[in-house]
C-alpha cells in the first residue's frame, strides 16, 4: 500500500503578542498538536472539527506554506522541512483553494487562469483545450471574459476551484471547496472529487463542515480539535465507534406528555426530543436510547395507552452530525 501523506508528531506552535494590565505579553498556542497520520493514495480523506481546530493550518503544514515547530511530513516523497517549497512549485505540487490575490481586479476569468497556467508552465496547447472545459464544467462560460471582481461569491469560489483543477496533480488540498456554492454546483464538485479519486488515484484531503459532503465523499474521516486528532476513521467506523446509542423514530398524532416525563427518568433513555410538522404525521417523538436498548415495545405500548394514534416507527442510523456532536462534547 502507498501512502501519498505521512505525518510524524506533526506540530505547530504560534507566539502571539497579548497585553494584560498594560504590559506587553507572549502567548504561546499550539494550533497542531503532534498529529500522526497516513493517507494512502486514491483515497479522499475529510478532515472535519469545529472552527479553530487546526484544520487549515494543518493543510498550510502538508503545503509547504508553514513550517513545522516539531515533526514533520512526507508528501509525495517529499519531506516538508526540507524541500517545502518545492511541494508547492515541481510537477508533484499540491494545488492550494485560498485567496486568489489582486489579479481578480485586472483579469478576466479566462485571462487569469491562462495566467495560472504559463505560470506552472503548463503547455500553451493543454492550457487551450483545458481552460474552456473547466468553465464550462463549474458553469463559469457565460461570465469567462468578464473581471472575477463582479463575481457573486458563489462564482468566485467556482474560479478558484478551477484554478485547482487546471493543474494535474497527484495531490489536492481543499479546504471548504464547496463553500458559497448553490446545492446543485456543490453536488457537481463533490462527484468530480469522488470520480477523480477513484478513476485516476488522486490524493485529495478535503476540510469541511458539511457532514453530509464528508461522509458522501471520505474515505476517512479525521476529526481535529484543539490540533489533535480525537477520531478517525470511515465515516461507518466513526458511527459504531463514536456514537453510542440507537435513535428510534416514533411518529404519532399527538404528543402525550405524562408519557414523555415518565420515559425521562428510565435508564435506558438518554434523551427525548420531539418535531413538529413532519412528512409521516404531524408530531415525531424521538428517543435516543441505550445501545440495543429492549425498550422499543414499551414506548409503544404506553403511547397507544396515552391514547395518541402512531402512524410508524422506525430506528434511524446515527449521522456524521452525531459523530460532530459527539465528538465535540468529549474533547
Amino acid at each position: 500500500m502507498r501512502y501519498s501523506i505521512e505525518t510524524f508528531d506533526l506540530t505547530k506552535r504560534f507566539s502571539l503578542k497579548t497585553v494584560a494590565d498594560g504590559k506587553p505579553l507572549k502567548k504561546e498556542v499550539l494550533a497542531v498538536d503532534h498529529v500522526c497520520l497516513k493517507i494512502r493514495q486514491g483515497e479522499v480523506f475529510g478532515l472535519i472539527g469545529p472552527n479553530g481546530a487546526g484544520k487549515t493550518t494543518f493543510l498550510r503544514l502538508l503545503n509547504g506554506l508553514l513550517i513545522p515547530s516539531e515533526g514533520y511530513a512526507i508528501v509525495d516523497g517529499y519531506d516538508v522541512r526540507e524541500v517545502g517549497h518545492k511541494i508547492n512549485q515541481t510537477s508533484v505540487a499540491v494545488p492550494w483553494l485560498g485567496d486568489m490575490g489582486m489579479q481578480w481586479v485586472r483579469q478576466t476569468a479566462r485571462e487569469y487562469l491562462e495566467f495560472e497556467g504559463r505560470f506552472w508552465c503548463i503547455p500553451k496547447q493543454v492550457l487551450k483545450e483545458k481552460i474552456p472545459k473547466l468553465l464550462k464544467f463549474l458553469e463559469l462560460e457565460e461570465w469567462a471574459d468578464e473581471i472575477p471582481i463582479k463575481f457573486s461569491s458563489g462564482m468566485k469560489r467556482r474560479l478558484q476551484l478551477a484554478r485547482v483543477l487546471l493543474r494535474n496533480t497527484p495531490i489536492m488540498l481543499l479546504d471548504e471547496p464547496t463553500v458559497n456554492l448553490d446545492p446543485s454546483s456543490a453536488w457537481t464538485v463533490r462527484e468530480y472529487l469522488k470520480r477523480t479519486a477513484k478513476e485516476e488515484e488522486k490524493t485529495i484531503v478535503l476540510a469541511t463542515h458539511y457532514m453530509l459532503e464528508a461522509e458522501y465523499c471520505c474515505d476517512t474521516i479525521a476529526f481535529i480539535n484543539h490540533g489533535r486528532i480525537i477520531g478517525l476513521g470511515s465515516p461507518d467506523e466513526l458511527k459504531k465507534k463514536v456514537v453510542e446509542y440507537d435513535i428510534v423514530k416514533v411518529a404519532v398524532d399527538k404528543v402525550p406528555q405524562e408519557t414523555i416525563i415518565r420515559f425521562r427518568g428510565i435508564e435506558d433513555v438518554i434523551s427525548i426530543n420531539v418535531e413538529k410538522d413532519t412528512e409521516v404525521s404531524p408530531y415525531s417523538i424521538i428517543f435516543s436510547l441505550k445501545k440495543d436498548s429492549t425498550l422499543i415495545p414499551e414506548i409503544v405500548k404506553e403511547i397507544t395507552k396515552a391514547n395518541s394514534r402512531i402512524y410508524e416507527v422506525s430506528k434511524t442510523q446515527p449521522t456524521m452530525e452525531d459523530v460532530f456532536r459527539r465528538l465535540g462534547e468529549v474533547s
